[in-house]
């Protein structure tokens, strides 16, 4: 068997240190899967070249977008461009079928497997365009919305397998009429070894960051803004100074502006020696989990967010860190209200969710991180998404 698999993002974005790259070495280690060929989308002008990378049966073969003047032109270029560089790419690998990361990739897919019959799987399927409108990052006049939710709703049609993120998902597309033989939900799931907690690891970044050993330490993955919460992020972080008192410490490892980030912690009153503030190396994450004792999750819980899986959760986890976010984010905040792994946040009452994370801490890190670790294996753990891959590409 020939893959094609399609990811929407580029091969130097954190989504795919995070969530394709580890895909792509277990797909390659099924021995019915001869060869993978793997696009990414560049965007930013990296000089991403082709070549074979992680394994001898992955070529990368990078897209490149070209800029349009604004958003939408450029988006309608990709378009109307990739589908014909994905058609010659499969035919000139002789490509029997296609594994696409995302509804974004799907619609890419879609519109290959329209023209030359190649079946299609879509794998980190969720309701985009609805989150976007949500997040307030669309509006319904802007046409990316419904160009976005017509693809959706062709993948839903033609897909051979989707493969939702989140089990409240899988139970929407069947109510809505899709064949539950369909359906196989696949949760962003993280290496277990990658993201261990170790002592040596909390000691080293400790000492780096002049954090003593009895300190306080929150931290925090990722973006603000968009499908985030932005300044009530940054409000939350006060409330944690003001809850654990003067010794407490913050790590934030985002992509984001540090002077801008820093600016918001600023204006609450957050003092620059207690905030350390790092654009970290997707294999420096580990270490700074490590170095913490709980984590933020700052995702807004806008309806559609019943349907997503957050892969900073599944790293949060991995390390054993107990996680504050609130209700409604996949089956995550259902799993902490049944089965642990952090605590519920009521954004009108935060002392209480600090004051249980003061409760769950008191057990000591090492114990807290055996614990929330078996919880990750159970749910988020890489074995998840091999036990589906082999049973869809392996000959029956």
């Amino acid at each position: 068997m020939r893959l094609l698999f399609i990811s929407y993002w580029g091969f130097n974005e954190g989504l795919t240190a995070a969530t394709v790259l580890p895909h792509l070495k277990i797909l390659a280690e099924i021995e019915s899967i001869e060869q993978i060929i793997y696009c990414s989308i560049e965007r930013k002008g990296d000089d991403i070249r082709q070549g074979s990378i992680l394994h001898p049966k992955i070529l990368h073969i990078p897209l490149k977008s070209q800029p349009k003047g604004n958003v939408f032109l450029t988006k309608a270029n990709d378009f109307i461009l990739f589908p014909k560089q994905l058609f010659q790419i499969c035919k000139a690998h002789k490509i029997d079928k296609m594994v696409c990361r995302s509804s974004m990739a799907g619609a890419l897919g879609y519109l290959v497997s329209r023209k030359n019959n190649i079946p299609f799987v879509v794998e980190s399927f969720e309701p985009h365009a609805e989150s976007m409108i949500e997040s307030g990052v669309w509006t319904k006049l802007d046409p990316r919305y419904w160009i976005e939710l017509y693809f959706e709703g062709q993948q839903i049609k033609k897909a051979l397998k989707l493969f939702p993120v989140s089990n409240h998902h899988k139970k929407r597309l069947i109510k809505e009429g899709v064949s539950e033989n369909k359906i196989q939900v696949m949760p962003c799931c993280v290496s277990l070894e990658k993201f261990k907690y170790t002592t040596a690891a909390r000691a080293e970044i400790r000492e780096k960051l002049n954090i003593g050993p009895q300190q306080i330490v929150g931290i925090y993955v990722g973006k603000y803004g968009d499908i985030y919460y932005d300044q009530e992020a940054f409000d939350l972080y006060r409330d944690a100074f003001d809850f654990f008192g003067p010794s407490f410490r913050l790590i934030i490892l985002t992509e984001q502006d540090r002077a801008e980030v820093l600016r918001k912690c600023l204006q609450r009153g957050i003092e620059e020696q207690h905030v350390f503030i790092h654009r970290a190396k997707h294999d420096e994450v580990s270490a700074y989990l490590s170095a913490a004792d709980f984590a933020f999750s700052t995702i807004k819980p806008v309806p559609s967010r019943l349907y997503c899986s957050p892969i900073k959760n599944g790293e949060y986890w991995a390390n054993g860190l107990p996680i504050i976010t609130e209700m409604n984010i996949g089956d995550d905040s259902d799993i902490i209200a049944t089965e642990g792994g952090g605590v519920i946040l009521d954004r009108s009452n935060p002392k209480e969710a600090f004051h249980k994370l003061q409760q769950l801490m008191a057990a000591g890190r090492q114990q807290n991180a055996d614990a929330i670790q078996r919880l990750a294996g159970k749910h988020r753990s890489m074995n998840v998404v091999e036990t589906i891959y082999r049973h869809e590409f392996n000959p029956s």
